[in-house]
């Protein structure tokens, strides 16, 4: 599943690079976004799994660096 969900997230930021110049302010949106585009991949891959479950997936992706 994590390899199918890196796939989708790398498609998608290929796609809309994203290009912020504020260091905090771009971290923080670039990690807004980059949730997002996980749990979308996420939900997309097993469309019977909530919102909130595909961000907590997400965000335990995140913490452990494997996306």
């Amino acid at each position: 599943m994590i390899s199918e969900i890196a796939l989708i997230v790398n498609e998608a930021h290929y796609k809309y690079p994203i290009v912020i110049n504020d260091k905090s302010l771009g971290a923080t949106r670039c990690n807004v976004v980059k949730l997002k585009m996980i749990s979308d991949a996420v939900m997309k891959v097993d469309p019977s799994m909530s919102r909130k479950d595909a961000l907590a997936v997400a965000k335990e992706q995140m913490d452990a660096g494997l996306i």
